[in-house]
């Protein structure tokens, strides 16, 4: 009740536009009000952990500095039906194995070295690549690895069949045990409930993986390897990315 009455009359924030006061500002004396709201599509924790006035306090909430893993749980908790799928999906496809995901978003609009923006993701073998490296790498042996791939393209799901397949590895998808309908367009998993209900299932057995191979500046990618607590490996698009990638 207490918190309650405070949130009625707190203010509205769009986090994007206050930034800098979250990176290195001293909140109580910018914003006096007990109790703010932060409306924003960015996780912006980072910017209070490298924030001088907080980033000690911080530190002792989180000393590995991953707040995410712990936090997800509260934030995104999955109800009975998808926790029934992600159970089922994961008893039959992941146990007794070891896990790299892969997360290809395709349809990400970048922009180029003149700042237009199209779609500009590598194609998926370099992903593919990417995840076969790191199993080898890892000495995963092939009869006990699984690779398990996350997208919004369904020319990528084909893609990946025929990938791994012709190198007698074995790839899964949610889509095996629970299928949906898909287009190649950018927007085409994001127009109903069961699309939804379908990508947080999705990224919760993405935070499963051993390994992953995600996306550059996807938060998509970003929130299931901090989920999942992973050290995850990101393909970029081509160097004419790379001042947007330093500050991502």
């Amino acid at each position: 009740e207490h918190i309650q009455r405070h949130l009625k009359n707190a203010p509205v924030f769009n986090g994007r536009l206050i930034w800098e006061d979250l990176s290195e500002g001293n909140l109580a004396s910018t914003f006096p009000q007990r109790v703010l709201k932060f409306h924003s599509d960015d996780w912006l924790f980072p910017l209070l952990q490298s924030n001088p006035n907080y980033s000690k306090r911080i530190r002792q909430l989180f000393p590995q500095g991953r707040a995410f893993y712990h936090i997800a749980k509260y934030l995104l908790p999955l109800g009975p039906k998808l926790q029934t799928k992600f159970d089922a999906f994961r008893e039959q496809f992941f146990h007794n194995s070891n896990v790299v995901g892969l997360h290809l978003r395709l349809q990400k609009v970048m922009p180029d070295d003149k700042g237009v923006k199209r779609f500009r993701a590598p194609s998926p073998s370099t992903f593919f690549d990417a995840a076969r490296m790191l199993q080898l790498g890892r000495g995963m042996p092939d009869n006990s690895t699984v690779f398990y791939v996350a997208t919004e393209t369904a020319s990528a799901i084909d893609a990946a069949r025929e990938w791994f397949g012709a190198r007698g590895l074995r790839v899964v998808f949610l889509d095996d045990l629970f299928p949906m309908k898909r287009k190649d367009h950018r927007d085409a998993e994001r127009g109903t409930a069961e699309a939804l209900h379908h990508a947080i299932v999705e990224m919760r057995l993405l935070a499963q993986a051993d390994e992953m191979v995600g996306t550059f500046a996807s938060s998509y990618s970003y929130s299931a390897s901090a989920w999942g607590n992973i050290i995850p490996y990101y393909i970029m698009p081509d160097r004419s990315y790379w001042n947007a990638g330093v500050s991502e």
